[in-house]
């Protein structure tokens, strides 16, 4: 009994430092406008690519990335193709979950897009909500984004040959690369190097060579100074052509027509010898 009434454990919780605000999904291919809460907010892309504006940088989220974003930081979302995101709000300490803005891989984990999705349920279709049940859920993904960071640190802190191997990509993106002489460096095996990337990065280290570049080459495009030929051999690629068609795998369009949409999003001034440049 709790001053005269009986605690009824599905309706009532005292969550303490945690602080439940909202959590819904998107999914579509418009832009999300410039706003700020006042809490903090995980977004975690599931199915597809997008740019957001956040901390004065343009961050590229790839499926498996999760960003937490401190509360009152403006950001906005763009994407050229179809994306879908889960997001979750609320207040909780730095002890559960440091509220630094980062991108989290969650790649390798098979609850927190479900547990957020439940949340999403919870919170969207209860009526009345089960405070239990919703910060039960919300302390959960917490717990398990944080153990997702730590274990990424302590796998990276552990695999010497992973971090020479990503220093290494990083530091010559543009060069010609391939996964042999990449292990041979790191003083491993290509194929134990291959599975040290697809199980830490999600992918092989030629691929994350690739999303270097495109990284590199979206930069480039968001500034008036090279055309796409010019782009194309500043990030590493002697064939034009190529180039273009890994950009459209990889962004949905080619970097020519990419480069307008960001123009006519974002209201630039387009140098005038864009004009009329092939894609």
């Amino acid at each position: 009994m709790i001053q005269g009434r009986t605690f009824n454990p599905l309706m009532e919780v005292d969550p303490g430092p945690l602080r439940f605000s909202l959590a819904g999904r998107f999914e579509s291919a418009d832009d999300v406008a410039l706003h700020a809460h006042p809490f903090h907010e995980l977004i975690l892309v599931v199915d597809g690519q997008c740019w957001i504006n956040v901390g004065g940088q343009q961050r590229l989220l790839e499926a498996g990335d999760l960003i937490v974003i401190p509360q009152h930081e403006p950001h906005d979302q763009h994407s050229e193709q179809l994306v879908r995101t889960y997001y979750v709000g609320g207040y909780w300490m730095p002890e559960m979950l440091s509220n630094s803005l980062r991108i989290i891989d969650m790649r390798g984990d098979s609850f927190v897009g479900q547990w957020m999705n439940d949340l999403v349920n919870q919170y969207k279709h209860e009526h009345p909500p089960q405070p239990v049940v919703t910060y039960g859920l919300l302390a959960a993904i917490l717990g398990r984004v944080r153990a997702a960071e730590e274990g990424s640190l302590r796998t990276r802190q552990q695999n010497p040959q992973l971090v020479t191997a990503i220093r290494y990509i990083e530091t010559h993106m543009v060069d010609d690369l391939d996964a042999a002489s990449i292990a041979e460096l790191a003083g491993c095996s290509a194929s134990h190097l291959t599975a040290l990337f697809r199980d830490n990065v999600g992918c092989g280290p030629i691929s994350y060579q690739i999303r270097c570049r495109m990284t590199l080459a979206c930069k480039h495009l968001l500034e008036p100074y090279l055309n796409v030929k010019q782009i194309a051999r500043a990030c590493g690629w002697r064939d034009a052509n190529l180039f273009v068609r890994i950009f459209r795998q990889r962004m949905g369009c080619p970097p020519g027509q990419w480069r307008k949409q960001q123009v006519a999003a974002h209201g630039q001034k387009q140098t005038s010898w864009f004009k009329g440049e092939p894609a």
